[in-house]
């Protein structure tokens, strides 16, 4: 294959809260099948070009829920996350870009992708040490650069930005040497919404092995 036509990896990431199950199709392939919320899929390898990409409630072909020309380009990793626009799912692509990370270091970064969620800190933790306020100002959408970062057992303590109110703490999160993670807050962020309460999902990226 010529170097400006290498395939680039696709997954997608169920972050819309919704008890709906959704089916994917780029083009006319299926790449997820009864997808939940929280759920990821495995990478798929695409060949760049242009695509009409739909998603549709599981097991059904009428009304789709999302209907989108999308170009994919060459030779990249991607994680597109389904999330909420105005009450409506919409998508949202984020590389998992490749770079150098030393053996003895982790990658890691967090998204804030809870609708309704005010701007937030993302402090974290090694063992028994002092937190450091790691990710800052986070707002609803946002995925953050990647930190390097030791390896080892953290927990993640999660605040307003304004620091009055903790909103999600993430204890025991192991981090293996030479790895790239993400940790996706998902869930209902506004005040009283309690369906979906805000939860921690934390994927191996593709980058650590594609």
């Amino acid at each position: 294959m010529d170097a400006n036509n290498k395939q680039t990896y696709l997954r997608f990431f169920h972050g819309f809260p919704s008890n709906v199950a959704v089916d994917l199709y780029l083009g006319d392939r299926k790449i997820a099948s009864g997808l939940t919320f929280g759920g990821f899929t495995p990478y798929t390898a695409v060949d760049p070009g242009r695509y009409m990409l739909v998603m549709y409630p599981a097991g059904e072909r009428n009304a789709p829920l999302i209907k989108n020309d999308v170009v994919v380009p060459s030779g990249e990793i991607y994680t597109v996350i389904i999330g909420d626009r105005q009450g409506l799912p919409a998508l949202a692509p984020v590389e998992d870009p490749r770079f150098h990370l030393p053996e003895d270091r982790v990658a890691l970064r967090f998204g804030n992708m809870a609708p309704g969620m005010e701007p937030v800190n993302a402090l974290l933790r090694l063992g028994e040490g002092e937190f450091e306020d790691l990710f800052p100002d986070v707002e609803y959408g946002q995925v953050t650069e990647y930190a390097i970062i030791e390896p080892g057992r953290y927990t993640m303590d999660v605040q307003l930005t304004n620091g009055e109110k903790r909103v999600l703490w993430v204890p025991n999160i192991n981090l293996r040497q030479g790895r790239y993670y993400s940790i996706y807050m998902i869930g209902q962020g506004k005040e009283g919404e309690t369906e979906f309460p805000l939860i921690a999902v934390i994927p191996l990226d593709g980058n650590s092995y594609l």
